[in-house]
């Protein structure tokens, strides 16, 4: 046969296959997807988070919220971690409050997951958490500060009550000898690093307050709720002026910056959780004062509040606002308005998240500060006061079975297989 004859049927014989080829191949991926759309199930999950009592549209704002965070959980980085491996407390916190509530198990299982990945960042050797921050862009640097490792004890003591596992209790039992040699001061109070200055920083030493609580709740442990105490009660000492809120202080009494916003916000919730689980009546007095102070002094014409006041005014200099601050004041404003029974706080909460309305709709995992605030503005949750007397826990051990957890496994992202 000519090749003339030859090559039509050649090349009806290849196109015939190529076809073939390209239709098994369809097939294939649309198994695929039908395989990944089955197994990537948030968006049914969905359906059933509601928060009631908030209005029509704060509640399709919580619920917006809610769902970005959820989207920004992906295994492969470690949950509730960005590109740049920074763990994100805030939204952890969210998804142990969410996952207590029926029918949300899948947010505490997100929350145990990050958790579980983030016990690789604990220095084995020294103690503490290391925290990676950009110094120059594409170049970061490690660090252990006061702030961090405070949130983060707060992380594992929800990790060990949501799945009885003692590495989540050992781990915080290690990070709290670890702070009490390095940023424990006995007299009261906690320095913000390490290394460093050794100044008290009331927005470092609220947090550290909070989380030492907690820890009371948790652990049955008075010695360490006596030292919060005695903390609160320094910090008040040193750092408050009546006239501009909680500053920043040397130890020759000279400050060192304008009041900030963080000092009133983290201070202030320590003051709240100290009266309402510690029955301080005198610390509730003290975070009324602190929230006035915020409102008088902070709080611009739209409702937010700036990230710090100056002494004195200027044409040249206009403080900023930050949305992850003014969430933290929102979440601090709506549980003072509970524990003292004072709508107009919530009310004030109400109108600093409406302030950031608009640009909360262009990020994910740092919604989780509003989203904790917005339900604090319902019904805030805080740990229950230990029994008078109850013994304390062992601290060389987890006071609960170390079996396995039986809580439901982390979406994982499409395409990503975490083998963990």
């Amino acid at each position: 046969m000519s090749p003339i004859i030859r090559r039509p049927h050649g090349f009806t014989a290849r196109s015939t296959g190529a076809a073939a080829l390209v239709c098994v191949l369809v097939g294939i991926a649309g198994s695929a997807r039908d395989a990944l759309a089955g197994r990537h199930t948030h968006p049914a999950a969905r359906t059933s988070i509601e928060l009631k009592g908030l209005d029509p549209d704060d509640q399709a704002l919580w619920q917006r919220l809610c769902f970005r965070v959820q989207d920004a959980f992906d295994s492969t980085y470690g949950g509730f971690v960005t590109r740049q491996g920074v763990v994100s407390e805030s939204a952890i916190d969210l998804a142990f409050l969410l996952g207590r509530r029926e029918g949300q198990q899948r947010w505490r299982g997100c929350g145990v997951y990050t958790v579980q990945w983030m016990l690789g960042l604990e220095d084995s050797v020294g103690g503490g958490f290391y925290r990676r921050r950009e110094v120059v862009a594409g170049q970061g640097q490690f660090d252990r500060p006061t702030v961090t490792n405070a949130r983060r004890l707060e992380n594992l003591i929800d990790a060990w009550e949501a799945t009885n596992d003692s590495r989540y209790w050992v781990s915080a039992v290690r990070l709290l000898e670890f702070a009490e040699r390095n940023v424990v001061d006995g007299r009261g109070g906690f320095t913000s690093n390490p290394v460093g200055d050794q100044d008290l920083v009331p927005e470092a030493n609220g947090v550290a307050i909070h989380a030492w609580l907690r820890w009371w709740a948790a652990g049955r442990d008075p010695r360490r709720r006596d030292f919060a105490f005695r903390s609160i009660d320094r910090v008040w000492e040193t750092a408050w002026r009546e006239s501009v809120g909680f500053v920043r202080t040397d130890a020759f009494g000279e400050l060192l910056s304008s009041p900030k916003l963080a000092d009133q916000t983290e201070m202030g919730r320590a003051l709240v959780l100290s009266a309402q689980l510690g029955g301080r009546p005198q610390d509730l007095d003290r975070a009324r004062r602190v929230a006035d102070c915020m409102l008088s002094r902070f709080l611009d014409e739209r409702g937010a509040f700036r990230t710090e006041t100056p002494l004195h005014s200027s044409r040249f200099r206009r403080p900023g606002h930050d949305a992850r601050e003014n969430a933290r004041a929102a979440l601090f404003l709506s549980e003072l308005g509970h524990v003292a029974h004072e709508p107009r706080y919530i009310e004030a909460a109400r109108r600093t998240w409406h302030a950031f309305a608009k640009s909360l709709e262009k990020s994910k995992v740092d919604n989780a500060d509003w989203a904790l605030a917005m339900d604090a503005a319902i019904a805030p949750v805080f740990p229950k006061r230990p029994p008078e007397g109850a013994r304390p826990v062992d601290h060389s051990r987890s006071p609960r079975s170390t079996g396995k957890s039986r809580l439901p496994a982390p979406e994982t992202k499409i395409g990503a297989e975490t083998n963990r």
